[in-house]
């Protein structure tokens, strides 16, 4: 996950322009590592914070990973906060 993280910050620092497929991946990864499962969401939310920032517009998959993954820490509140605003966007999620 480490070297995915650095070929992301090459990809940003040489003025590539990340999709939603690349912000994917790397939630996938960050999860894969057991961050949703740890709780250390923190991680994947500084990933969701620069992909919004970019301009790329998180799916319903991405949201999705996040949301499962407060639920399985136990984090209720963060979890119905993320759902409040997918509902917002008027996806629905099957948790």
């Amino acid at each position: 996950m480490r070297k995915a993280l650095a070929v992301f910050g090459q990809m940003i620092h040489k003025d590539g322009r990340p999709n939603i497929v690349t912000y994917n991946s790397l939630l996938n990864g960050s999860c894969d590592l057991g961050y949703c499962i740890r709780g250390e969401l923190d991680k994947v939310n500084k990933i969701l914070d620069q992909m919004e920032a970019s301009g790329v517009q998180p799916d319903f998959i991405y949201y999705y990973a996040i949301v499962k993954g407060y639920f399985k820490v136990e984090r209720i509140k963060e979890a119905l906060a993320l759902l409040d605003k997918v509902i917002q966007k008027a996806w629905y999620l099957n948790v």
